[in-house]
């Protein structure tokens, strides 16, 4: 009898144990294993934006996962747009719009990561001077120069610098260095030949932001002829009776067969490669800068290094991209680019030096360079 009561009691108590589990006596469930790291590697710390220019950065995440990305900025300085280069890569473009400092700030999300996220400061900068802007490409004078030639009136009339258009040419001219002309006075040495060969190479890239395209040759008849720019030594006495010293050069703006004259009477005291580059930019289709500072378009040298300012180069260059015939506007930069505005000027077909020159020394901006 003990034995079928130790026997009935071991079947009871069997199943018990079995359900004792709650799930049929399987193991507990493990928990779900923690989130994997997901952090941004190789974003840049701070990163620099002109106002109505963009810059790029490449952020990689510490995985190739295909994440869900969001970019945005602390203030309306700039505006932020990103896009997935590839998975675990992420790409943003910052466009400038005031002068400021702000923050940008990445997201990325994945399942099973943690989430991502980093900043970059971003400093905006506002390179643009509507002082310059207005001197170095619509003139501020009234007239070059305060001239009130008939050529001038005509080209300007009594308009305000508002009213004026842009007259840098429609593309980069070639230059011709007139020398050994049996009929004229003065010559260029090969050195100083040299010299403004090399200026004149250095300076149209500074001025337009292009690499240089034209040609350069010499010879002793001037061209005369649109898409030419001759340059043409000259002395004192061309002007005056050589008593007190004149001009280190003189240059037609923005012409399409146009002239540049350097004085060798005052190369002593007159930087010849700071002149060329002067007379260059005149050439383009810029004006004199009033202000003296660093500037090369100043109508007074003094020590300046022979080739255009930081601030000259990003103006003219603006100037140069919106093209010739653009209405002034007090800051284009946010305007699409109006060319195909025209400007009648008159032009030179070939006459020799002595004649063309002293036709054109009315129509030429005066440049005291001292």
């Amino acid at each position: 009898m003990s034995t079928r009561l130790g026997l009935l009691a071991a079947v009871l108590v069997f199943p018990l144990g079995l359900g004792c589990g709650g799930d049929g006596g399987g193991a507990a469930p493990a928990a779900p294993p923690p989130p994997t790291p997901l952090s941004w590697n190789e974003v840049p710390d701070e990163i620099t934006v002109r106002v109505a220019e963009e810059e790029t950065f490449t952020a990689l995440l510490s995985a190739a996962v295909p994440a869900t990305y969001s970019v945005s900025a602390s203030s309306g300085a700039v505006t932020v747009a990103g896009s997935e280069v590839r998975a675990g890569v992420y790409e943003v473009t910052v466009t400038g719009v005031e002068a400021g400092e702000v923050q940008v700030t990445l997201g990325a999300n994945y399942t099973g990561y943690t989430a991502a996220t980093a900043t970059v400061d971003v400093v905006v900068e506002d390179p643009f001077d509507e002082s310059l802007w207005r001197e170095l490409v619509f003139d501020a004078f009234a007239c070059p120069n305060g001239s009130t030639s008939e050529f001038c009136m005509f080209l300007w009339g009594e308009r305000e610098v508002e009213q004026r258009i842009t007259v840098v040419l429609d593309g980069q001219p070639n230059f011709h260095l007139s020398v050994n002309d049996p009929l004229w006075p003065w010559d260029f040495t090969a050195t100083e030949q040299d010299t403004i060969e090399r200026a004149i190479r250095e300076a149209v890239p500074q001025a337009t932001g292009e690499t240089f395209a034209g040609e350069i040759t010499r010879g002793w008849e001037v061209r005369g002829q649109a898409g030419w720019v001759d340059v043409v030594p000259f002395g004192n006495e061309l002007l005056g009776d050589g008593s007190v010293p004149l001009p280190c050069g003189l240059a037609d703006v923005g012409e399409p067969a146009g002239f540049i004259l350097i004085n060798v009477d005052r190369l002593e005291d007159c930087d010849l490669a700071s002149v060329t580059v002067h007379e260059v930019g005149h050439a383009l289709g810029f004006f004199h800068v009033l202000d003296v500072g660093d500037y090369i378009m100043s109508p007074r040298l003094s020590a300046i290094p022979p080739e255009f300012s930081e601030s000259e180069m990003y103006h003219a260059q603006l100037a140069w991209e919106l093209g010739r015939g653009h209405p002034y506007t007090p800051d284009p930069r946010w305007e699409s680019a109006v060319s195909g505005m025209s400007t009648i000027r008159s032009t030179f077909t070939g006459q020799k030096t002595i004649t063309a020159v002293r036709a054109a020394l009315g129509e030429m901006t005066v440049c005291p360079l001292h």
